[in-house]
């Protein structure tokens, strides 16, 4: 069974929208917290895991001036609520919210 310790440590991520735009950044998990970013935005959230599957929630805060959106859109402030598989290096994720198109795969770098 993973745990929350199991997935500790710091990921890179690559994300996109349906819109085709993407991304990357990087996140950091630590017992139940996740915290990152990217050029734009910076990530705060929380999350779980119960065998393999992930569950998270992560709110987005734009630093920068106009920054612009995964989604294509100028915001200020967003969230997206994530569900996804967990292997041992890689975590495979998309958004559980139907209106929200969003998909991220992430990479492990380091464990805690």
């Amino acid at each position: 069974m993973i745990s929350t310790t199991n997935v500790d440590g710091l990921w890179t991520a690559q994300f996109e929208s349906l819109g085709g735009l993407s991304g990357t950044g990087v996140v950091v998990f630590l017992h139940g917290k996740l915290l990152g970013g990217d050029n734009q935005y910076y990530y705060d959230g929380r999350y779980s895991v119960a065998g393999d599957l992930m569950n998270a929630f992560i709110e987005a805060k734009a630093y920068v001036p106009g920054a612009t959106s995964v989604f294509g859109n100028q915001i200020p402030h967003f969230t997206i609520p994530l569900s996804g598989i967990v292997s041992a290096n890689e975590i495979a994720c998309r958004s559980t919210e139907p209106t929200i198109p969003f998909a991220a795969k992430l990479t492990r770098r380091s464990f805690f």
